[in-house]
């Protein structure tokens, strides 16, 4: 591989890394030294299913139901590949599937005509509803790669960096809901 090549490599790498860092803060984050995640928000709407079992599909019209009309157009569905595949996928009512697959692959598929996306930050006992655009990132500096030989100047090495400045913030808690296991079990 040529130096060239091998550099762009790295810098492909090393972006990708900062894309999924940046997936992971914008559902996870603390807001402490990275974006506050839409997850870690406290004011969003909750529903519950009962602990131990697995939602139902009066579960996720609890959720839909929770969700104000005003924000259920651009509306999308955030699960774990776990929960959507042995679990919502084989949610059947009467003799219709609640989750068909879209056969285009630009989304996993769709559950009440909301598009549905996988994502490995999610927990595995949690479906997010909402918005998207009601979650807003500000990249005060763009992702950059940088490169310094001095660092490891004397085993002749060179480092890479990859750095961004940003905050992300749930602007509006009402665009969002979450169906999440109950804590209590059931009596």
């Amino acid at each position: 591989m040529t130096i060239d090549a091998f550099e762009s490599y790295i810098v492909s790498k090393l972006t990708d890394k900062m894309a999924i860092a940046i997936e992971n803060a914008i559902l996870n984050g603390t807001g402490n030294g990275q974006p506050k995640g839409i997850l870690t928000e406290t004011g969003i709407t909750k529903v519950q299913y009962a602990k131990d079992t697995t939602p139902t599909y009066a579960d996720l019209c609890k959720m839909m139901a929770s969700l104000k009309s005003g924000y259920k157009p651009n509306a999308k569905f955030v699960m774990s590949s776990k929960m959507l595949w042995e679990t919502i996928a084989t949610i059947v009512l009467g003799n219709q599937l609640v989750f068909l697959p879209d056969p285009t692959g630009e989304f996993a598929g769709r559950i009440f005509g909301k598009p549905v996306i996988e994502d490995d930050y999610i927990a595995d006992n949690k479906i997010l509803l909402g918005n998207l655009k009601k979650y807003t990132i500000n990249f005060n500096k763009p992702t950059e790669v940088t490169s310094d030989e001095s660092v490891e100047f004397r085993k002749g090495n060179k480092v890479y960096r990859a750095m961004s400045l940003l905050d992300g913030k749930v602007v509006n808690e009402e665009g969002f809901v979450i169906l999440e296991e109950s804590t209590t079990p059931t009596i």
